[in-house]
């Protein structure tokens, strides 16, 4: 078992707001295990910011509101979320996923590639998903559910860029 730190710098071009954020990543049986980001300096508000995530291809910062930071202090621990209330995240540079299926595998299935997602916020609801009422595939173009009928399921909804 190993322990690597690495760390990134992020300029949101519309806010001019920086983010130096240190990622502290472990690696155990040549996997890697994100397990803990910090943000660069508290908020004034319940949102936490997080730049890249390391262990994937994509550039895939993200921000959680309360319910989000709790799902995800949960998913990192390897335990099952109880959601209370809605939740909602954002990931305005897309994101990647090794799988849309299994919410800890660290890398696709032998043969298969990185699922690269645009522009998209994130919601969570209480309770399970109505999985009759949105898609898995996120080639739709409208919402879609990732890691359906586990417990970390969520529903993912596409965003575009506002022209100038």
């Amino acid at each position: 078992m190993a322990w690597g730190v690495v760390s990134c710098l992020y300029v949101n071009p519309k806010t001019e707001h920086l983010l130096w954020v240190v990622n502290f990543i472990k690696i155990d049986e040549a996997r890697l295990r994100w397990i803990r980001r910090e943000r660069a300096r508290k908020g004034t508000n319940s949102w936490t910011c997080f730049p890249d995530w390391q262990a994937t291809p994509g550039n895939d910062p993200q921000c959680f509101d309360e319910t989000w930071m709790n799902w995800n202090d949960v998913f990192m621990g390897g335990t099952e979320p109880n959601i209370t209330a809605p939740g909602s995240a954002y990931m305005l540079k897309g994101g990647s996923d090794a799988s849309n299926t299994d919410p800890f595998a660290m890398k696709p299935p032998k043969g298969e590639d990185w699922l690269s997602t645009g522009a998209h916020i994130m919601i969570l609801v209480p309770g399970k998903v109505d999985v009759s009422r949105f898609p898995t595939d996120h080639h739709t173009g409208g919402p879609w559910l990732t890691w359906a009928e586990t417990p970390y399921e969520h529903v993912m909804v596409p965003v575009k860029e506002e022209a100038n």
